[in-house]
């Protein structure tokens, strides 16, 4: 029996890198042996592979696998699939159009090197003679981190707000802005460009505010505007003392709560733009895509916050 597990010990998991198309995770023994599967199955060179260590595979996770794997006629040393990765605990998003797996704090990605993240990132980041020389430089009260987590908070919250404005085609139904682009990504690409006060602008071509949240939306614009660009550093809200630390705390604070209404109505324009490219811009409405009935109720504020000046007016095409 003995004999039997050690024929499941020993396999690793490698990341095996070529020429960025074809990188990919390989089950082997070691180093040389998983480089060896991928110049054998695509014909590279022995200086077009590399490969790093992932991590050591469990007798038995290997033991389950590598029953799977044959009934597939896939003898080993062989590639690594999602399933195997997933036993292991690896993760996987698309970012801008790209895969990438997150495994043990390290992501993997095709044509880039892979990266330390998390607990990993600050372990070994901590290690480094540079950090030891200039890392304890900055020394912050308790009250000035507090500070900066809510200061963290407000710049994230504008961040998705700009996200929502930028993919809410539905506020691009301007003459102007519906001859500039051919499809909604050319758009909400175009708009990612745009400076929040622009956008608003554009939006203002073709709907009407509502009066209180018009207001409103200026207000957040200029707090948006001093938050990022140099709030702690001026002179009534200089974070370095208790009077500046005081000022912002209301500036913080009101600016947070400000920020949400910012954010429903926005959202509620993202949410009508999914909504409407799914039942009125595709040839067949996609269930998977539909709204939730939570989803629903929080569109339903849009046409409380903005009006179509014309009601003629259509939505950018596809």
């Amino acid at each position: 029996m003995a004999k039997k597990l050690r024929k499941f010990a020993g396999w690793n998991l490698y990341w095996v890198y070529s020429d960025g198309l074809e990188d990919c995770f390989v089950i082997a023994r070691n180093i040389r042996s998983a480089i060896r599967v991928e110049r054998e199955m695509n014909g590279f060179g022995a200086d077009e592979v590399g490969a790093v260590h992932a991590c050591r595979i469990p007798e038995g996770v290997a033991k389950r696998q590598f029953a799977t794997d044959k009934k597939n006629k896939f003898t080993w040393p062989w590639y690594g699939g999602n399933d195997l990765l997933k036993k292991l605990g690896a993760k996987f998003r698309e970012v801008e159009g790209r895969h990438e797996t997150l495994f043990e704090d390290v992501v993997y990605s095709q044509g880039r090197p892979p990266r330390i993240i998390g607990r990993r990132f600050i372990k070994e980041f901590g290690q480094k003679k540079a950090f030891s020389e200039y890392g304890g430089e900055d020394q912050y009260t308790s009250r000035q981190s507090i500070l900066f987590t809510l200061l963290g908070v407000c710049i994230s919250r504008c961040q998705q707000i700009e996200k929502y404005i930028t993919h809410s085609f539905i506020l691009s139904v301007s003459a102007k802005e519906k001859t500039r682009y051919k499809t909604i990504n050319d758009l909400a690409h175009a708009w990612k460009k745009k400076t929040l006060g622009q956008l608003i602008r554009t939006i203002e071509e073709s709907y009407e505010l509502e009066p209180t949240f018009k207001a409103a939306l200026e207000w957040f614009l200029a707090k948006r505007n001093q938050l990022v660009h140099g709030l702690t550093t001026h002179e009534q809200y200089d974070i370095d003392t208790d009077w500046g630390q005081d000022e912002m705390i209301a500036f913080l604070s009101l600016f947070e709560m400000m920020s949400r209404v910012i954010r429903k109505a926005f959202y509620a324009c993202y949410l009508a733009s999914l909504d409407y490219g799914n039942n009125y811009l595709l040839e067949k409405p996609i269930p998977e895509l539909g709204l939730t009935r939570k989803q629903k109720d929080d569109m339903s504020v849009f046409s409380h916050f903005f009006t179509l000046k014309n009601s003629d007016a259509h939505a950018t095409r596809v």
